[in-house]
C-alpha cells in the first residue's frame, strides 16, 4: 500500500510502499504510544515502522545520527 506522511524532522511529505493492511494503518494511528508500533506490524523493517509514525525517511534517520525522540 502507498504511504504517505509528513516527517517530523524536515515537515516534507514523502510516500513509500510497505506491505501493510488499510486495518493495520486505522490501528496505527490510534497509538498512544508510538513504541507498540512494533505489535501491530511486527513483519515491517524498523525504518518501515518509524516511516510510518513519524514519516521520518532512512536518510533523515542517517543524517541525524542519532535516534529521534518519538514526540518529535
Amino acid at each position: 500500500m502507498k504511504i504517505t506522511r509528513t516527517s517530523c524532522v524536515t515537515g516534507e511529505e514523502r510516500s513509500r510502499h510497505i506491505p501493510i493492511t488499510q486495518e493495520q494503518v486505522d490501528a496505527i494511528r490510534h497509538l498512544t504510544d508510538p513504541a507498540q508500533v512494533d505489535a501491530i506490524v511486527p513483519n515491517l523493517t524498523r525504518a518501515d515502522q518509524w516511516f510510518l509514525v513519524l514519516g521520518i525517511t532512512d536518510y533523515e534517520w542517517d543524517a541525524l545520527g542519532a535516534p529521534v525522540d518519538e514526540e518529535c
